[in-house]
């Protein structure tokens, strides 16, 4: 059972809100939804924890949730959650500066930075004035100095197993693939999918938010040109598809891309059969179909595209299938491990 907490009428009439990512949730309720990937639920978090630190808490979050990105929030709450009000080291009361601290002597080098994460939740705590923090505690933020998220380890250490692929062990998983998919091994959306991601190296986030306007064709004086225009990810502050990035592609892959969209536009079809061109374009080629039947007409197609604009697009599910899929069927072997 959560600490009660009873909010202000100010608080309570603005008790529904938005995310970022335009999914509404609501002050009072224990399960938020910021977006198809990540769900906060306060159930989790320590029961013993004081009323009034919880109550900042919850309402730090939601506005962090309306202003920010769905990861960067999860993480502020995930992080001040566990290593900060469930550790032993929280023992009821106010976020004190002797908390932070012991909280910082407790952590390796390499977690450090999830400390940093903590401390601009608790930047934004004070900013907006919620209660729950010990006076002072914005001088002892500042001086902490912290180290850096450690990056790019493994390829520094050209690691077999989790560094970057050799050029060789590309040339085979891109055979493998080939030969899979014309024996009905992987299919279409399969296929689309490993290729996209190998000849793109985007992160899947980026080839998830692909809409089927993004693939383009141009006939030039120097013959055909073949264009992805694929969404940038992990921008502070930026909105779902707000910024786009042309990136020339071979003819093989665009018609890899275009028999997937061909699929898509008949699946669709199939739903919405009154639906025009100009509302195909903003289909995403890798499609998340439960969403999709949900869709009641062509106008509820449209709003959820305003208000949700990511709602029929594939989230972590989709990628985990899609991945995990074809990593379980690949039989390429690698020259330095000899294994799959």
């Amino acid at each position: 059972m959560m600490p009660e907490h009873s909010f202000s009428q100010t608080e309570q009439t603005y008790s529904t809100r938005y995310s970022k990512a335009g999914y509404a949730f609501n002050l009072n309720d224990d399960i938020w939804v910021l977006d198809k990937n990540r769900t906060i639920n306060w159930r989790l978090a320590n029961q013993e924890i004081d009323k009034v630190v919880y109550a900042g808490f919850k309402l730090t979050i939601a506005r962090l949730a309306e202003e920010v990105s769905s990861h960067h929030t999860y993480n502020c709450w995930s992080y001040t959650k566990t290593y900060l009000l469930s550790s032993d080291m929280y023992q009821e009361g106010l976020i004190t500066s002797k908390l932070i601290l012991t909280l910082k002597a407790t952590l390796t080098q390499e977690n450090e930075y999830k400390l940093g994460t903590i401390r601009a939740l608790l930047r934004c705590w004070m900013e907006w004035d919620f209660k729950g923090l010990e006076k002072g505690l914005e001088n002892t933020l500042d001086r902490l100095i912290l180290s850096g998220n450690i990056k790019g380890k493994a390829v520094l250490q050209n690691c077999p197993y989790t560094g970057p692929y050799t050029l060789t062990e590309q040339q085979f998983l891109l055979v493998w693939a080939g030969n899979a998919f014309n024996t009905g091994k992987l299919t279409l959306e399969e296929f689309a999918w490993f290729y996209t991601i190998y000849a793109t190296a985007r992160r899947p986030i980026q080839i998830l938010a692909l809409r089927i306007c993004d693939l383009t064709i141009q006939n030039n004086l120097d013959g055909m040109k073949y264009e992805l225009n694929i969404p940038r990810a992990k921008q502070r502050g930026g909105i779902f598809r707000g910024e786009m990035r042309s990136l020339s592609i071979t003819e093989d892959m665009y018609l890899i891309l275009m028999n997937l969209i061909n699929d898509v536009k008949i699946k669709v079809k199939r739903y919405l059969p009154d639906i025009e061109s100009e509302d195909l374009d903003q289909i995403p080629i890798f499609l998340n179909n439960k969403n999709l039947n949900s869709v009641n007409s062509v106008e509820d197609l449209r709003d959820k595209l305003k208000t949700i604009p990511d709602y029929l697009h594939g989230g972590a599910s989709k990628h985990n299938s899609l991945s995990n899929s074809v990593s379980k069927k690949c039989e390429a072997i690698s020259e330095r491990t000899g294994e799959y």
